[in-house]
């Protein structure tokens, strides 16, 4: 199997926050809480003719003092997902223009719908250390591919937490105890099992409540991570001998 992984985690690393977990984040972190809408919480777009208008506010707000900040602010709108498997390629991304309001409110994006084909546009940092701070979901299927990344996003935060189990044999799966407790560490949570953001799956093809990680293992070489989208899909990345057997994770473009 292609490493298209690394792809991935190179961007939900940038929305770590997404998972609405109370993890820290450093100071450079984008403020970006992808919601059960697939929006960021805070944010509400609008359609202004061809342009895209996009309120910050709540847990949102703090994008825009970064934006006014920032001196180089551009948004890369482009259909999703824009990473084809079959043909290896991605659709090209456009740079549309970023304006903020004379009150420093809102943000308005000059021809987000200016072409039919594009389902997001992702406002960026465009200076010398480029991140992405914000999205504007423009059809249905740009919520959807939010809501994978969202999805994304968590299940890493769960893969992360396995891999960190210290003192344990090469190849062996941690239990679900195990990850838990990394998790609270991470966390700095006291809560019992029940309360955790990781909890049991039933079985191998199990799905987890919203806004958890399942977990499963034999207790050997073979785990499950699966987390449930808004639209209630399974996203899931089985292991089994220290290698990635089975995963439906969508391919996020390099592009964004």
């Amino acid at each position: 199997m292609p490493n298209r992984f690394g792809l991935v985690k190179a961007f939900v690393a940038a929305a770590a926050l997404a998972c609405a977990l109370p993890v820290a984040a450093s100071a450079a972190d984008p403020p970006w809480s992808v919601g059960d809408t697939g929006q960021p919480q805070g944010v509400r777009t609008v359609r202004a003719g061809t342009d895209a208008v996009m309120t910050l506010t709540g847990e949102a707000s703090p994008v825009l003092r970064i934006l006014r900040r920032e001196r180089q602010v551009v948004a890369r709108c482009a259909p999703r997902p824009s990473y084809d498997p079959l043909t290896f390629g991605s659709a090209p991304a456009v740079r549309r223009a970023v304006t903020l309001s004379a009150r420093g409110r809102s943000l308005r994006i000059r021809r987000a719908f200016g072409r039919a084909s594009d389902d997001t546009c992702v406002v960026w940092s465009d200076g010398a250390k480029a991140r992405p701070l914000a999205v504007a979901t423009l059809t249905p299927r740009g919520t959807e591919w939010l809501d994978e990344l969202d999805a994304t996003a968590l299940l890493y935060f769960g893969f992360d937490a396995a891999e960190a189990v210290p003192d344990r044999p090469h190849g062996r799966a941690p239990t679900l105890q195990q990850v838990v407790a990394v998790v609270k560490r991470w966390t700095g949570s006291e809560s019992p099992l029940d309360d955790s953001p990781v909890s049991a799956l039933a079985n191998p093809g199990d799905t987890p409540p919203a806004r958890h990680v399942g977990y499963w293992s034999d207790g050997d070489q073979h785990f499950v991570l699966a987390v449930a989208t808004p639209a209630g899909r399974r996203v899931y990345m089985e292991f089994q001998a220290g290698g990635i057997e089975v995963s439906n994770i969508e391919v996020f473009a390099s592009d964004l």
